[in-house]
């Protein structure tokens, strides 16, 4: 899910910066985000999906369809 934020976003070319304004957070809030070194909750998930600009439903969609195939490859 990280990944396909961070991927949307600089998909859009939105600096990291201005996402973190907008959601009245620091920009440091955004790099921990995409690093890894904090989660994001669904309401945080469903606002940055607004701001960015992506169907946050698409998007889960597809994260699952990919775990289902990593998980019949095995």
């Amino acid at each position: 899910m990280i990944k396909l934020l961070k991927d949307e976003r600089q998909r859009k070319g939105i600096r990291q910066a201005t996402l973190a304004k907008q959601m009245k957070k620091q920009q440091n809030w955004i790099s921990r985000l995409e690093k890894g070194d904090r989660r994001v909750d669904v309401c945080q998930f469903l606002q940055l999906a607004d701001l960015i600009g992506f169907d946050p439903v698409e998007a889960l969609r597809t994260i699952d369809a990919a775990k289902n195939n990593k998980r019949n490859r095995r």
